[in-house]
């Protein structure tokens, strides 16, 4: 980030974004930078509470040397001078990018020649102390919360069509984009060879048995038990090694079971089947056959409310079963519990492209774009009035090179609360024992607020897109 006392002459050259804003706006200017500096962007406002004539040139100066301009307007910013010349300066040569903060309309004269964008809901941003807190301790608003806000990422994208990516991202060094693209297939072949990795153990009267992983209740049945438990796998995974510990064989599910936290639950698990090669189903197919395995075992129909874990793309078979039949299951869903989620997609769909994989489920993860499946997935995701509360846990040690196989962004889209596991994506759904101090912990503590309700965080995103 580049701020107005300390620009240089030589820093003007790297600005990618001037944001012009009413001093009144400015804890809302400080989220919306530091957010755009999260995406590699380099962003400059004035730091000064009263400009004088120093300021103004540095202002000029910024403003003339920015790639573009994005004019935080509200009631505020429609009453200032300084904000006015701003814009009429920016309108003389490329359109200003709008982000509405209140309720004040942009000038029609003004959108004209711009773009307007809309974050209103500052509210559902304020920072979060359940799971995590902002990091900066004179910000108002959760800056993660807002960067994984459709709304900012709408924002971002525009940028990137105009800009092109952020050129502190463009400037990696080459080892890294090597080392990446070396540990992605690293990552491909373990996911893939997953299955053949676990040994046999029972879990119960519905064993799942060694080497054939299926949909079914773990363990014997609870009478009259008031909620069930689904686990979700994502890509590559199936029902038992997705959700097995290496190092102790422990079984997520069924520790679950044996937890008195969750003695009025059953435990169920789906599996389909999801390979590099032959694997036919998209995401959307396999949310219609998640409705066909709960309706066989009676899922909704014995228990008053199910609760979904889903790991990586597990979560976006949930949030599309969840779409698809809205009106019979969402008033049931009091907790949805999200590990490792590509919300906004992952780069495993570039790796899995370049050895061929014919799995139309990669498709369905590109990164996010005007046309991809995440966003169209998302945009249906607010259209729904779901009272369904998320959590999300996100890894935190890299596969990928330096890279996370699902960064922080994409897996807290959505979210009410997030935390952060220290595991890579493949571990951070095979928690080692009960009380492993990470995504098992984390799951007990969000089912215990979850379902009782008791002081959950408003949805990470604004309502308006």
């Amino acid at each position: 980030m580049v701020v107005g006392s300390r620009l240089t002459h030589g820093a003007m050259l790297t600005i990618d974004i001037f944001i012009s804003f009413s001093n009144g706006d400015r804890q809302y200017t400080r989220a919306l930078g530091n957010a755009l500096k999260r995406f590699g962007w380099t962003v400059w406002w004035s730091d000064s509470d009263n400009p004088g004539s120093s300021d103004t040139v540095k202002i000029q100066a910024a403003l003339k040397a920015s790639r573009a301009v994005i004019v935080v307007w509200s009631k505020k910013a429609a009453g200032s001078k300084f904000v006015t010349r701003e814009v009429e300066s920016v309108t003389e040569r490329q359109g200003p990018i709008f982000v509405c903060i209140d309720d004040e309309s942009v000038p029609e004269s003004l959108v004209a020649a711009g773009e307007t964008y809309v974050l209103r809901d500052w509210t559902r941003l304020e920072s979060s102390s359940f799971f995590r807190s902002t990091l900066d301790p004179y910000q108002s608003f959760d800056v993660d919360a807002l960067a994984a806000s459709s709304g900012f990422l709408k924002i971002n994208a525009s940028l990137e069509i105009r800009l092109g990516r952020p050129s502190n991202t463009l400037h990696r060094s080459r080892w890294k984009i090597v080392a990446g693209i070396a540990g992605g297939f690293a990552v491909l072949g373990l996911i893939a060879l997953a299955p053949w990795r676990w040994q046999s153990f029972n879990i119960g009267a519905t064993d799942i048995k060694k080497d054939e992983p299926h949909s079914g209740y773990v363990g014997t049945r609870v009478p009259y038990a008031k909620r069930a438990i689904v686990f979700v796998h994502g890509v590559l995974g199936n029902s038992v090694s997705t959700w097995t510990s290496s190092k102790t064989k422990a079984y997520w599910p069924r520790l679950v079971r044996g937890d008195d936290a969750f003695k009025e639950s059953d435990v169920f698990v789906y599996n389909y089947e999801s390979s590099l090669y032959n694997t036919r189903l998209t995401i959307s197919d396999l949310a219609a056959n998640l409705d066909t395995a709960l309706t066989t075992y009676r899922i909704f129909d014995d228990h008053q409310q199910v609760i979904f874990v889903a790991h990586s793309m597990g979560g976006l078979v949930v949030r599309s079963f969840l779409i698809k039949f809205q009106s019979k299951y969402a008033q049931h869903v009091p907790l949805l519990f999200f590990v490792a989620t590509p919300s906004t997609g992952s780069q495993l769909t570039k790796l899995a492209a370049l050895i061929d994989s014919n799995n139309p489920q990669f498709k369905n993860l590109e990164a996010w774009n005007e046309v991809s499946y995440v966003k169209d997935l998302a945009d249906f995701w607010d259209g729904t009035q779901f009272k369904a509360v998320s959590f999300c846990a996100f890894e935190k040690v890299p596969m990928l090179g330096s890279e996370p196989v699902v960064d922080e962004v994409s897996a807290r889209f959505l979210c009410n609360e997030a935390v952060a596991i220290d595991r890579n994506h493949v571990d951070i759904a095979k928690p080692d024992r009960a009380d492993d101090g990470g995504v098992y912990d984390a799951f007990k503590a969000a089912y215990i607020k979850g379902v009782e309700r008791k002081s959950v965080s408003p949805p990470t995103e604004p309502n308006q897109r």
